[in-house]
């Protein structure tokens, strides 16, 4: 059977792999995609998901680049389409019961073939996990698949969220505590607001504490001189 002949009807063959590495791999974009039609047709995009099968397994690889390393002054078939992929987990044939799992155990071959993921895919490898989670929305490639966190493994180490001036910061954190609260309402947070972004956000679901009143409690073990002349009170006055 040729690899371009597919199991599914959902599959859509993309090209073919050239190049793989420890926890990498580059495809080559099949020219048949390219001819007649623009970049923005094609069915590719940074943090696409696709697959391609190993001897043991369907492995997964995420889109992180895409390049024409020689192109044509004018739009062309013939210009050669890079695409590079993280490899990020497979489905084993002998425990496909077990479902995605993290982590590669076995590598596609040079000129296997690389598919655009489907509609199933993403369901599996989006899936619930059965450690405590939070959903808190749904996967850009599909909106039909939540998208959770992972309660503990999140909150037991350091983690930032990171973005340029309006990217939307504040309302993700935002999204993730409420998730949190949601999934464990009694559980304790303490969330540090130097520019008075959160006042309101959870509502009577906390309680905002000024510097004022911290200075007067006699239970803070802590120096908070610095700290508050940073805070800003309710009307934006620093203290």
């Amino acid at each position: 059977m040729d690899g371009r002949d597919l199991p599914s009807c959902e599959d859509l063959y993309l090209g073919r792999v050239i190049a793989v590495s420890a926890c990498q791999a580059v495809a080559l974009l099949d020219s048949s995609h390219s001819a007649g039609h623009s970049v923005g047709d094609l069915p590719l995009e940074m943090g696409a998901l696709v697959k391609s099968r190993t001897r043991a397994s369907i492995v997964y690889g995420m889109v992180t680049s895409l390049r024409v390393p020689l192109p044509n002054l004018e739009p062309s078939h013939k210009d050669l389409k890079l695409v590079e992929l993280d490899l990020i987990g497979e489905i084993r044939d002998a425990d496909s019961v077990a479902g995605f799992q993290r982590g590669v155990s076995a590598y596609p071959a040079l000129d296997e073939p690389v598919y655009l993921a489907s509609a199933d895919d993403l369901a599996q490898v989006y899936s619930r996990p059965k450690v405590a989670t939070a959903p808190v929305g749904t996967i850009h490639q599909d909106e039909a698949v939540p998208a959770y966190i992972l309660v503990d493994e999140l909150f037991g180490k350091h983690f930032s969220i990171v973005g340029t001036t309006g990217s939307g910061k504040s309302c993700g954190l935002a999204t993730v505590l409420r998730a949190v609260i949601n999934h464990s309402p009694n559980a304790h947070v303490i969330l540090l607001d130097p520019h008075n972004e959160y006042a309101t956000t959870f509502g009577d679901r906390a309680l905002v504490v000024r510097c004022k009143q911290m200075q007067t409690d006699a239970n803070i073990r802590f120096h908070i001189g610095e700290e508050c002349a940073m805070m800003p009170d309710a009307r934006g006055d620093q203290h």
